[in-house]
């Protein structure tokens, strides 16, 4: 059966040390390399006929969209169902 999506704060995240947030974020710009910080979130349990830029569209719809990696297989090249995004979060 089909299991329900999960976001959440990566497991191994720790906040910056120093209390200083890390700002290099070009408007409009969306990187596929998704640093750590406090934006920073796991997406799992993704199904598999959900496209990149299909998720690209929901995750958008929380705020804007910094950075995103969908974690892929290295033979096939097909999606694995997860990935992290770091998104911009509107209140």
């Amino acid at each position: 059966g089909c299991l329900p999506l999960k976001i959440r704060r990566p497991k191994d995240y720790v906040a910056p040390s120093d209390g200083k947030l890390r700002q290099y974020h070009v408007s409009g710009i969306v990187s596929t390399q998704v640093e750590d910080g406090p934006n920073k979130i796991f997406i799992g349990n993704l199904p598999p006929a959900l496209t990149e830029m299909e998720i690209k569209e929901f995750l958008s719809a929380y705020g804007e969209l910094k950075a995103f990696h969908l974690v892929k297989d290295i033979g096939t090249g097909m999606p694995k169902g997860y990935g992290d995004a770091s998104v911009c979060i509107k209140y």
